[in-house]
């Protein structure tokens, strides 16, 4: 009995592949300290119970914003960063 032929190829398929991002852009960001209550409520149910004073309470806003700020421009470099990264496999030769 005679074997059939059996033909072997190596055939290369595309692989996408992704860049690790730098780790500055993977580490979280430290939240900023909640504002002191440094003052007090004057009026009844609550008078003399600790409070975050408004101008702290602004401030602490503030802090938040620029956290919110450095989030953004960490997403918009991670977006740069990554768009030349999808890297695939280039041979482009076709087997019969």
């Amino acid at each position: 009995m005679r074997q059939p032929l059996v033909r072997t190829e190596l055939v290369e398929v595309p692989v996408t592949q992704y860049a690790p991002l730098p780790a500055a852009l993977t580490e979280p960001l430290p939240r900023p300290p909640m504002p002191p209550r440094n003052c007090v409520y004057a009026k009844p149910p609550l008078t003399g119970v600790p409070a975050v004073c408004a101008l702290d309470g602004l401030i602490s806003l503030v802090h938040w914003q620029g956290l919110a700020d450095r989030a953004n421009d960490d997403r918009q470099t991670a977006g740069k960063v990554t768009a030349g990264a999808n890297l695939t496999n280039r041979d482009d030769k076709v087997l019969p």
